[in-house]
């Protein structure tokens, strides 16, 4: 079932944000909505004393979705948004492990997931594009250690898949690992060398955690969970509660959104349209074109490396999140294989 709800009552609150004065009882209803159309238009008088300059518009920024066009002293409000509830699946697997969909509580958790990644459309939009930039680098190594591809959306989950991304309990990059898990797993971390911003390592790590968590539960989806809130927190709350299906568990409201957060994405990438996002394969960000070179030295010169091979220090890094800093230290007489942008070379 598919309801519509055309958001009048914001007018008013965006019309103030932006300094205008338009009165909710000046605000009518147009009798006549436009054929074919899903929009009402909206009429509303001003009694703005403002000047001419200042009433031409009303901010972009205050106003999204809404387009203002003006007719003597009446503005014309048109193309208010439209709030569509999505429809879900018949069916939904994750890793091979089906998602009790007959459950009305599940139903409920999905929809509400769903609603919030439909509408937060910037970010969404940004992460179907980035999927070129990365998905082709993940797949690969979640086959090679035996990780079900759907745990690409646990990335997806984790970052948006922002290579950048670092959180407010300081975990950082594409999978969010947080620096003790980080030197538990080998990473380098240091504050010039950061390799939890490294693309294939971090999968790595990320995967070998995966498969230890899949080992203890017995179950993909638990083990997923189990990325949010510890192996030790789940095992703990599953022992007292004497539950072993995530979907019976009580855990903390983050995890408890935390799978639905990643059958969203899953929903979301294998159809976009599906809910509302009018994107084709040929749309995302195509994948990276570079060249490795190996560095070595106590004394490495990231922005000498980057001349060297005929590019900049922003290109280098962008393609090479883990470098943090111009320079580098290598006390440990380390080797780093270094992506060099083939457009540079």
């Amino acid at each position: 079932m598919r309801f519509k709800i055309l958001v009048v009552a914001a007018i008013t609150i965006f019309s103030q944000a932006c300094g205008q004065n338009i009165q909710p009882d000046s605000i009518k209803q147009d009798s006549t909505i436009k054929q074919g159309s899903s929009t009402t238009a909206i009429t509303a008088t001003t009694t703005s004393t403002t000047n001419n300059a200042e009433q031409d518009f009303i901010s972009a920024d205050c106003v999204p979705l809404i387009k203002l066009e003006e007719a003597n002293n009446t503005k014309v409000i048109m193309d208010a948004e439209i709030v569509d509830m999505p429809n879900l699946p018949d069916s939904l697997f994750f890793a091979g492990e089906k998602t009790p969909l007959d459950n009305p509580a599940v139903k409920e958790w999905l929809t509400n997931e769903i609603i919030v990644t439909k509408y937060m459309h910037s970010r969404t939009a940004k992460s179907l594009l980035m999927a070129g930039h990365y998905f082709h680098i993940i797949e690969p190594i979640l086959k090679e250690h035996g990780i079900p591809s759907d745990f690409k959306y646990l990335c997806v989950a984790e970052s948006s898949l922002d290579p950048n991304a670092y959180s407010s309990a300081s975990a950082a990059g594409l999978w969010q690992i947080m620096s003790g898990t980080a030197k538990d797993y080998k990473l380098e971390v240091n504050s010039s060398v950061d390799e939890r911003y490294h693309i294939e390592k971090s999968t790595i790590v990320a995967c070998q955690y995966l498969k230890k968590a899949y080992v203890k539960f017995g179950s993909w989806t638990m083990a997923a969970a189990s990325y949010n809130v510890g192996m030790a927190g789940l095992s703990r709350r599953s022992k007292t509660q004497q539950v072993t299906n995530y979907y019976d568990l009580f855990l903390p409201n983050e995890t408890m959104r935390y799978v639905y957060r990643i059958l969203t994405y899953k929903v979301l990438f294998e159809d976009p349209m599906s809910l509302g996002f009018n994107l084709d394969v040929e749309d995302r960000y195509t994948p990276r074109k570079y060249k490795i070179v190996v560095v070595k030295g106590s004394n490495i010169d990231w922005v000498a490396l980057a001349k060297k091979h005929n590019t900049t220090y922003k290109d280098l890094r962008e393609i090479n999140s883990w470098i943090r800093e111009y320079k580098h230290t290598n006390s440990a007489g380390k080797s780093y294989s270094v992506k060099i942008p083939a457009a540079k070379q």
